[in-house]
């Protein structure tokens, strides 16, 4: 039986680009210790990580469960009647996945937050910040 699970890999070339010539393994190894500390955190709310940090020469690699859509990508197909820009993400989070601009993706096409979304959103975050510190 197969699960459903979505890969996030981090191209090591994306840190050379920082001024300074330690910053690729700085950078590498933050983001290695921060998939770390995210496997150790069992809360439904958090992310949970399927596979751990997988590396080679040229990337870093690790499986979480599945993620339909992210804030930051909704967010950048919303119309800009809405208040955001109609193109794909600023981030590198996830330009290989994002398709052409004008074409919005399923989960972004009709979507709009409801003010309860907004507020519980706001209250998660939150809450989550409070149970952390």
């Amino acid at each position: 039986m197969f699960q459903e699970v979505s890969v996030f890999v981090f191209e090591k070339k994306c840190a050379e680009k920082l001024h300074k010539p330690k910053r690729k393994e700085t950078v590498t190894e933050l983001l290695r210790g921060s998939v770390r500390q995210l496997e150790r955190f069992r809360h439904p709310k958090i992310l949970q990580v399927v596979h751990s940090v997988e590396e080679s020469g040229d990337t870093l690699a690790f499986a979480s469960e599945p993620v339909l859509a992210s804030l930051a990508n909704i967010l950048a197909f919303q119309e800009s009647s809405g208040g955001g820009g109609a193109g794909p993400p600023a981030t590198g989070a996830s330009h290989q996945h994002t398709p052409q601009p004008g074409v919005r993706p399923p989960h972004a096409r009709e979507y709009h937050f409801l003010d309860i979304e907004l507020k519980y959103g706001i209250l998660q975050v939150s809450d989550l910040l409070y149970q952390t510190f």
